[in-house]
């Protein structure tokens, strides 16, 4: 099984929240679940998401604000899920750093698809080669799967994390803060 990705969903669709998270869940993913802005940046915050999947219309404000408050600061990558499919609406969230945009009602195989590529992409960007390999263990970035002598490791979010953080930094002093 692969390392779990921490996902954060913005939602305010509790119904359609809880049905993402279970999707994620059955994904081997590590949902998060918020169901407004200030629910969403607070989370932001606590769990360094690796993924944020976020509608536009909450009830304290505009998706749109939520993009801008996380920008340029934050490279998490934001897969934006709304009704609205305005070409207008697609281009200002592009434009504040939305990563992709899926217009309601979509396909869950297709949002799957779209977060592993949110994934491969957030590797991509820090530079790093997909995949990282030491002696006989191989951490496949993108996949988010360890391998050590060809069999899989399973890891927490947590020791994921860090095993990337330590690979991506060898050589290197890696801080406790960091």
């Amino acid at each position: 099984m692969s390392a779990r990705a921490t996902i954060l969903i913005v939602e305010d669709d509790k119904a359609l929240r809880r049905s993402l998270a279970a999707t994620l869940k059955a994904a081997g993913h590590a949902p998060v679940e918020a169901e407004n802005a200030a629910e969403g940046r607070r989370w932001v915050a606590h769990y360094r998401p690796d993924l944020i999947l976020l509608d536009l219309g909450l009830p304290d404000g505009d998706g749109l604000d939520f993009i801008a408050s996380l920008r340029p600061d934050d490279l998490t990558p934001i897969i934006v899920m709304s009704a609205r499919d305005a070409e207008a609406v697609k281009v200002a969230a592009f434009d504040l750093g939305a990563d992709d945009y899926v217009v309601k009602p979509f396909g869950l195989e297709e949002l799957l698809a779209r977060i592993r590529a949110g994934l491969r992409h957030a590797v991509q960007a820090k530079g790093a080669d997909p995949i990282v390999r030491t002696g006989d263990l191989e951490i496949d970035m993108g996949a988010r799967i360890v391998r050590r002598a060809g069999a899989e490791i399973d890891l927490s979010p947590k020791e994921y994390e860090l095993l990337a953080i330590l690979a991506l930094s060898a050589g290197k002093v890696v801080t406790h803060k960091r």
